[in-house]
């Protein structure tokens, strides 16, 4: 049996196995394990779809880097697209934290936002490095938010 993982961003995994641990749902996915907040997951159901078991292939030399770019531009997008998504939630959170002002809330939000930006900012100079130094186009693409 296989499992679809569907994200509130539209993103969609398959997997034969999944499990919680702590805030993350993580799951076995193109030979390694990916760690997704809960708050990004839409839902987890049973599906028919088949489970192809991907072992990470090691890298032959010689090989045309165009092959990988397609899979790991993927991952980036999909990188990208959690993080901006789980930054406009703490923005929101710090708004609603200022707005009845809750000192401690408040503290802790801010915290939140500068600690998934700074992912967000690692995230995007390891895309540039990647890239030549360049950010691909769909890097100024605004995520949308499908909830």
């Amino acid at each position: 049996s296989s499992y679809l993982i569907e994200l509130k961003n539209g993103s969609t995994f398959i997997t034969n196995h999944y499990w919680k641990e702590g805030r993350q749902i993580k799951f076995y996915y193109r030979g390694g394990i990916v760690g997704i907040g809960k708050n990004l997951v839409r839902k987890i159901s049973e599906s028919d779809l088949l489970y192809i078991k991907e072992e990470p292939q090691p890298a032959k030399k010689g090989k045309d880097e165009s092959e990988e770019k397609p899979d790991d531009e993927q991952l980036y997008k999909n990188q990208r697209i959690a993080l901006s998504i789980k930054v406009r939630e703490a923005l929101d959170s710090y708004k609603r934290a200022k707005e009845v002002g809750d000192r401690d809330r408040i503290a802790e939000e801010f915290r939140r936002v500068s600690q998934i930006s700074s992912e967000l900012e690692d995230l995007e100079k390891e895309v540039k490095a990647k890239n030549s130094g360049i950010l691909p186009s769909w890097w100024r693409e605004e995520p949308e938010n499908r909830e």
